[in-house]
């Protein structure tokens, strides 16, 4: 019997070698797809939800999306909210962060077993506020961060309806763009709320007039504060009253707030009521009246006479 050469052994060992890393490839490779795919006994479940719309299911430990008895994979809308589904296995993603789907980004967040995205509200991201929309897909841009959820949510909802492109310092166009768009945006002026004593309420006062679309010159007046605030801008937001004529010849006065921001005034109760856009950078309003300094107040606007006794400039 011949001598089996050492090379001859070598090369044997190489090929048994090889074929045991393959066969383990293999077999992991079919180990994954097993877990995978998804399992029968969702899919048997996902078979008995017969109706259009989707609806979430509890299986084991994971949820999922059925609908027309089939089991829905990524990004899906149930009801309000939107949430993820795995591409393979249609288990809901269940982490709390930032998440790419498509060319979009959302930031899911755990609460109760589920981990929907968030809709119209704020969250700082490197020292930065991002607002995420209604469909819960994040504003293409970011802007300053006020330390206060409530008032970088508020500011959000403006910046993004206006479409702004948040710099490092404000500009007039920017600050023009998001008072227009509150002005715009606010229809409800019967949204009641108690005179401004303290800078502890305009984050609160802000939020509502952004999501309730209106309010009084309180609240309305901090949505402009906070939205020039996040802009870069060092708005003053002022408390006092105001005298002004009623159709009867006599005049009447009131508590009032307004904005005041590189001496000029932003009235937005004023301009919601006569629907004029108001000292915005013009050189005069329709009534003739020029932008004025804070000195000018008394004559800011026609037969209007404004009375400060508080100011704010921060937030808390």
């Amino acid at each position: 019997m011949k001598a089996i050469s050492f090379r001859r052994i070598t090369s044997l060992f190489m090929i048994i070698l090889l074929a045991a890393g393959l066969a383990l490839l293999i077999g992991t490779f079919e180990q994954e797809d097993a877990h995978a795919a998804v399992s029968k006994k969702v899919i048997k479940k996902a078979k008995k939800y017969t109706k259009k719309t989707n609806k979430l299911f509890k299986v084991g430990s994971a949820w999922y999306c059925f609908s027309s008895k089939k089991v829905k994979k990524g990004l899906q809308k149930v009801g309000k909210n939107y949430y993820f589904f795995s591409k393979s296995t249609g288990k809901m993603y269940k982490k709390t962060g930032l998440k790419k789907v498509g060319t979009a980004y959302y930031y899911f967040k755990l609460s109760k077993g589920k981990a929907p995205a968030l809709r119209n509200k704020s969250v700082v991201i490197d020292s930065a506020a991002w607002f995420f929309r209604s469909n819960g897909k994040r504003y293409s841009y970011s802007y300053k961060d006020l330390g206060n959820t409530s008032a970088n949510t508020a500011a959000g909802y403006i910046i993004s309806e206006a479409k702004i492109k948040p710099e490092n310092k404000a500009t007039d166009a920017q600050l023009k763009a998001a008072y227009e768009r509150i002005v715009k945006r606010s229809s409800n002026l019967v949204v009641a709320a108690d005179p401004i004593t303290s800078e502890t309420v305009i984050s609160k006062y802000a939020l509502s007039a952004a999501q309730k679309k209106g309010g009084n010159c309180y609240t309305v007046s901090s949505l402009v504060f906070v939205t020039f605030k996040a802009l870069g801008a060092n708005p003053f937001l002022h408390t006092g009253n105001c005298t002004r004529p009623k159709a009867s010849g006599e005049t009447i006065t009131h508590p009032h707030a307004w904005i005041e921001e590189s001496k000029l005034v932003y009235d937005a109760i004023f301009d919601l009521s006569k629907k004029e856009m108001a000292f915005m950078g013009k050189e005069k309003d329709s009534q003739g009246n020029k932008p004025f300094k804070l000195k000018d107040i008394a004559d800011a606007y026609k037969d209007y006479t404004y009375n400060p006794d508080k100011d704010f400039n921060k937030l808390s």
